[in-house]
């Protein structure tokens, strides 16, 4: 019985891990919402998919989202060099992320302060002045103002 013919040997790719990376989170993919089938980037299914684990309670999740949003606003910052990169909670998108997943465990998370407050009262000795909004957010002013 004849051989079959070998395969050529592969080219080695080109480019850094990182073009690489970015080409594969460039191509598109199929996404099936309810009944809807639309095309989206493997990027955006990514971030589509993280956000959505963050907002069903994975706290591990919520931290790598609003680490991937302030790395990218970092990044964005420094391409454009117009702001400090960002240390803290201040952009619209990791403010969306923290006020949906609190609008959505609102009642958990009084229940584990409630919790916290009974097994040690000295050291949860706060109350809420009011229930956190998006109009608390640093940026809420800056997007709603008048000019």
């Amino acid at each position: 019985m004849p051989r079959a013919p070998k395969k050529p040997p592969t080219k080695p790719s080109s480019g850094s891990m990182l073009d690489q990376l970015l080409r594969e989170l460039q191509q598109k993919t199929s996404l099936q919402e309810g009944a809807k089938k639309r095309r989206i980037t493997k990027g955006q299914a990514l971030v589509k998919s993280m956000v959505n684990e963050a907002l069903d309670g994975d706290q591990k999740m919520l931290a790598a989202v609003l680490k991937l949003a302030e790395k990218l606003d970092t990044l964005q910052a420094q391409k454009t060099s117009m702001k400090p990169p960002v240390s803290s909670l201040t952009t619209a998108a990791q403010w969306h992320i923290l006020f949906a997943f609190y609008a959505r465990y609102k009642g958990l998370i009084e229940a584990q302060i409630e919790q916290f407050k009974a097994d040690d009262p000295h050291y949860w000795g706060f109350e809420w002045a009011s229930e956190p909004s998006p109009g608390d957010a640093p940026w809420h002013a800056d997007l709603h103002s008048e000019t």
